[in-house]
């Protein structure tokens, strides 16, 4: 298991997905699975960090997660923020590109930022539910 998907102590509204290690495409899918069951246990608008800051490795595809993830998207899922480096960071920013030119919901609002202070920083920018 290359993946943690928690609740914030601090911010019930929000959940982490920490990848690291070697990431599978079964790694993603059960992300969404968890945190789709989380966000819709909840009734006010639930936002998540996607953290890669540990990850060596992941698919070179990640569209088919991505498609299903936005076919099954929660009402009250709301930002998408994802934290990484350089390298990281270019590799998402250009797979929510892709995504959103197949019109997957799920890149519609999504921030890529290089720290997790930012990421709570972006999040605390959004309006109140």
């Amino acid at each position: 298991m290359s993946y943690r998907v928690y609740i914030d102590e601090t911010h019930p509204h929000i959940i982490h997905n920490v990848y690291s290690g070697e990431v599978t495409l079964d790694d993603y899918y059960d992300v969404i699975e968890q945190t789709y069951s989380m966000i819709r246990e909840q009734d006010i608008t639930v936002h998540t960090i996607l953290r890669y800051e540990n990850v060596i490795s992941r698919p070179p595809n990640t569209m088919q997660p991505m498609r299903y993830a936005s076919r099954n998207m929660p009402a009250n899922l709301g930002l998408r923020v994802v934290v990484a480096d350089n390298t990281r960071g270019r590799f998402s920013a250009a797979m929510i590109n892709i995504g959103r030119q197949l019109g997957l919901a799920l890149t519609e609002n999504v921030a890529i930022v290089r720290t997790l202070a930012e990421a709570y920083e972006v999040i605390a920018s959004q309006p109140p539910n």
